[in-house]
């Protein structure tokens, strides 16, 4: 397998998961998602939530509320209701690893 093919199938990895990211802005989907090359057969792809803590007292990173999209909780502005996103991050990195595994012909354990 080449190079490319190995590009290709991680940049459409990479789509599918700004198609599944919670949208309210966008920032997320399309700015905070991002990815590289580590070395010649790594690929990362990540959030850029920032720096842990606070930088020059104003926080660092392109989606630092990113944790909170996934995670449990209750709103009272909106009467007690959930999360609507509640564990959106969970449910699509499981979605993109079974897609890398099948196109480039891993098995899951």
């Amino acid at each position: 397998m080449d190079k490319r093919h190995f590009e290709r199938v991680f940049l459409e990895a990479v789509d599918q998961l700004r198609r599944v990211a919670p949208k309210r802005t966008g920032n997320l989907a399309y700015n905070a998602i991002k990815y590289k090359w580590i070395s010649n057969n790594t690929f990362e792809i990540y959030v850029d939530v920032g720096e842990v803590g606070m930088v020059k007292k104003r926080i660092s990173g392109l989606a630092p509320y990113m944790p909170f999209t996934n995670e449990v909780w209750l709103s009272p502005k909106w009467n007690g209701k959930k999360n609507p996103n509640q564990g959106w991050w969970n449910n699509a990195i499981e979605m993109v690893i079974a897609f890398i595994a099948k196109r480039l012909g891993g098995v899951l354990k």
